[in-house]
């Protein structure tokens, strides 16, 4: 048998007899478009709360990972729905840092949310869903720069440096749950760019880093290195309070998840969405309403997922 034939059939061997947790999907929690509108143009000083609720609906999965698909063939039929709540505090300095001028300030968001799921014709075993709400923690430092072009036109952007915190209640003997028991860093850059007419097109570009998680089932699974980002393409709609216009995301997974130092073959996640946002700004409260449509995905369930958003200035 040929060495990678061989990784394979020991992984699959391991994943049978081992607690049903081995088989999930392995990317924690991202930020797949939740983030759109006016993402790069940060508020001015203040403590902003950014509450976000998130019906996901997934009534099947493209599933191309080789030992998922040598354990259950019929993962597919997978019929996933997640409903959460996101409350996010934002704190932006009334100080600029010297040289750049750039504004400095922290957020914090924890993950809150129930999984359920309808496992017949999957071949998966019952009680597959961990049904503890707490997931896991972003936070991170960020500067915020804005640069006007001339005339409509102007350039917002953020460089922040989150990390994920392994804070939520992880079962390893279970398929589905929100956390994710590893640390994970996530890098990134958002822009909003204004033009005339009303017009702004906004976007995200994170930089995922996972580290080892070591109660895998029994294992030790590290998930791959990946690419993801959310964009916006928005315009004013009879005031500068109204928009609406087009969001979505693109997650491309960069190398091969590994299970005890083994490499999993054709393990990489993809997905691509698209679908309507209205955002609403009435003084200290904006509002934006969106659903995304996957419309192509790989190793992840396909789903439609609708986000309100709603965001508050307490000062």
């Amino acid at each position: 048998m040929k060495p990678f034939k061989f990784a394979v059939a020991m992984l699959v061997c391991c994943l049978l007899l081992a607690p049903a947790s081995a088989l999930a999907w392995r990317q924690p929690v991202l930020n797949l478009g939740l983030t759109n509108v006016l993402d790069g143009a940060a508020p001015p000083p203040g403590l902003y709360l950014s509450m976000y609720t998130v019906l996901l609906t997934a009534p099947s999965a493209n599933v191309k990972d080789a030992v998922l698909n040598a354990a259950f063939p019929d993962l597919k039929n997978l019929d996933t729905t997640i409903a959460a709540i996101a409350p996010q505090i934002v704190w932006v300095s009334p100080y600029k840092c010297p040289y750049t001028g750039a504004q400095f300030g922290f957020d914090f968001f924890p993950i809150l949310g129930s999984i359920s799921a309808d496992l017949n014709d999957t071949g998966l075993p019952a009680g597959a869903v961990n049904n503890s709400p707490v997931g896991d923690v972003y936070f991170g430092p960020f500067l915020a720069f804005h640069q006007p072009l001339g005339g409509p036109w102007s350039i917002h952007w953020v460089l922040e440096f989150d990390s994920i915190a392994p804070a939520g209640q992880y079962d390893n003997t279970k398929i589905l749950q929100l956390a994710s028991n590893h640390w994970t860093i996530e890098p990134w850059v958002s822009f909003t760019l204004f033009g005339p007419m009303g017009l702004e097109l906004s976007s995200r570009l994170h930089y995922t880093y996972n580290f080892e998680n070591d109660d895998f089932g029994g294992a030790r699974m590290t998930p791959g290195q990946a690419f993801h980002l959310n964009y916006a393409l928005t315009k004013e709609v009879f005031s500068p309070k109204l928009r609406a216009g087009v969001v979505g995301y693109y997650l491309q997974q960069l190398t091969e998840d590994e299970i005890n130092d083994v490499k999993v073959n054709n393990s990489e996640e993809y997905a691509f969405a698209a679908g309507p946002v209205i955002w609403y700004n009435k003084g200290d409260f904006v509002f934006e309403a969106k659903t995304h449509f996957d419309i192509d995905v790989e190793n992840r369930p396909k789903a439609i997922t609708g986000v309100l958003r709603v965001i508050y200035n307490f000062f």
